[in-house]
């Protein structure tokens, strides 16, 4: 997380940013993948998906997962 946060001054409002490990760990293990979109999706008003290079087939199903899992965890306020 960054150490600082961005005030928005016309919301009154702090922005932090969270970076996490990306999907081609070392590891490469998927249930640490699953677990580590859903802490970010659960920690997050907005998620922002980085790719290395073009988007693939494998891109579009990791994004396919995050938006089936912040659907489901979408709270009623929203």
């Amino acid at each position: 997380m960054w150490s600082d946060p961005f005030r928005n001054e016309k919301y009154h409002n702090l922005i932090f940013f969270l970076d996490t490990e990306g999907t081609d760990s070392l590891v490469k293990d998927p249930d640490n993948d699953a677990k580590i979109f859903t802490l970010a999706v659960l920690m997050s008003s907005y998620f922002i998906y980085n790719s290395v290079g073009t988007i693939d087939e494998r891109s579009i199903a990791e994004l396919e997962m995050v938006t089936a899992l912040s659907k489901k965890i979408r709270t009623s306020g929203n």
